[in-house]
């Protein structure tokens, strides 16, 4: 369990990361219009 948490905990912030930095971009590109 714990090793799974080890393996799963980077993979989820990355995830996290990539979905922020998606809704930044798809926010900003709706204020320039």
């Amino acid at each position: 369990m714990h090793e799974f948490l080890l393996f799963y905990a980077p993979l989820l912030i990355v995830v996290m990361a990539v979905f922020f930095s998606f809704m930044f971009v798809t926010k900003s590109t709706k204020m320039e219009e």
